[in-house]
């Protein structure tokens, strides 16, 4: 499922889409040109499976990769 906002004049510039992959994972996936760089936590990717969980924030300027059963991140 996807949704996009279009502004008038400007086109789509947010976007939330949601997938189901067929090992039965799910990801979601949101985007906003409308958002400023500056603002803390703006660009952030998230990824959790079987093995652990990886955050990456602003732009891989931070990346910490938390095992799973693990209760300490590695960065």
């Amino acid at each position: 499922m996807a949704q996009m906002a279009l502004f008038e004049g400007r086109g789509h510039s947010i976007m939330a889409l949601s997938l189901l992959f067929q090992s039965s994972s799910v990801s979601t996936l949101l985007g906003s040109y409308d958002s400023s760089y500056a603002y803390p936590g703006t660009q952030m990717a998230e990824l959790n499976g079987t093995r652990g969980r990886i955050v990456m924030e602003d732009m891989v300027g931070r990346y910490a990769f938390h095992e799973a059963g693990s209760k300490i991140g590695q960065r």
